[in-house]
């Protein structure tokens, strides 16, 4: 056992199919590690969490926390561990599409597993992580327990195997937190609620058709060929009800920018935007734009470098 150890998980981005990725389509999901959460584990007198939104015993955090709260107490019991104090730091938001409590969920697992010198295959990592996730979303699709376990891009569809992915070309994507907090549960049933309608199946199968071209012709198409169908998704993600005003006025934004696509990113209803340029002197004009418009919590996703 040691007497103190820190570990990480970071960030997802959708690049392409959520919601549809719940109905059978493909999803696109990148790790961001840009953004992250490190969770340190101490011994201490009590179960104890400090954190930037609660520090307190961990029996009485709130229900923001009971995901991870219960995971931790699993855990505990697994390594039958005695009294712990965990301080999280963040720095990425939560509620915002970009895998926040699978994230933490990853840092704390390695975390146990480390603080008490055990080794940790990845598909248990997933387990666990999948265990927390069931208790912060509705039927969670794994997509963000695959990719901030593995920490490659990967396609994932529900019930198989996924396929990581490499991508040669040059480009950026900038991830862009519109300040609303998402809501991935109620975007999900906000969706599932109609799904029997005509109008929502149609919305859903052209969304996943979406998907599936941008992931099969990854290595052919034009970064302009891509945005093209980023921007054509945000669309129907707008005609299913899951974006807002504030992620369609940061789309729109980006598109007179010089943006090549722009779409919302993960649940909706809130949380961040995807845009797509093609070089760094348009990735700093366009982050100028959105910080010259009050957005200055933003990320940066390096295609060539970070898409391997």
């Amino acid at each position: 056992m040691k007497a103190s150890v820190t570990q990480t998980g970071f960030a997802k981005v959708i690049w392409m199919g959520e919601h549809a990725v719940v109905y059978g389509h493909p999803a696109l999901a990148l790790p961001l590690k840009s953004a992250s959460v490190e969770v340190t584990l101490d011994a201490h007198a009590q179960d104890y969490l400090s954190s930037p939104f609660y520090t307190g015993p961990i029996e009485h955090a709130p229900v923001m926390f009971t995901p991870i709260q219960t995971l931790f107490f699993l855990l505990k019991e697994h390594f039958e561990s005695p009294p712990l104090a965990v301080t999280m730091t963040l720095n990425m938001p939560l509620a915002a599409g970009m895998g926040s409590s699978a994230a933490i969920a990853a840092a704390l697992t390695r975390a146990f597993y480390v603080y008490f010198e055990r080794p940790l295959e990845l598909p248990v990592l997933y387990e666990w992580i999948q265990l927390s996730e069931a208790l912060a979303h509705d039927k969670p699709s794994g997509v963000d327990a695959t990719v901030i376990t593995y920490e490659k891009p990967l396609s994932f569809m529900k019930g198989e195997a996924s396929h990581f992915l490499h991508f040669t070309k040059k480009g950026y994507l900038l991830v862009v937190d519109s300040g609303v907090k998402g809501r991935t549960k109620d975007a999900v049933n906000k969706i599932r609620l109609h799904s029997h309608t005509e109008q929502t199946q149609h919305l859903i199968q052209t969304l996943g058709t979406l998907s599936e071209t941008f992931i099969d012709t990854l290595p052919s198409s034009s970064l302009r060929e891509m945005g093209g169908l980023m921007s054509q998704a945000h669309q129907i993600l707008k005609a299913l009800g899951v974006s807002e005003p504030t992620l369609d006025k940061l789309c729109e934004l980006a598109l007179a920018h010089g943006a090549l696509g722009a779409k919302l990113t993960g649940g909706g209803l809130g949380g961040c935007m995807l845009a797509l340029v093609e070089n760094e002197t348009d990735l700093t004009a366009l982050k100028n734009t959105f910080q010259n418009a009050g957005f200055s919590t933003l990320w940066t996703l390096d295609l060539e470098r970070d898409f391997k």
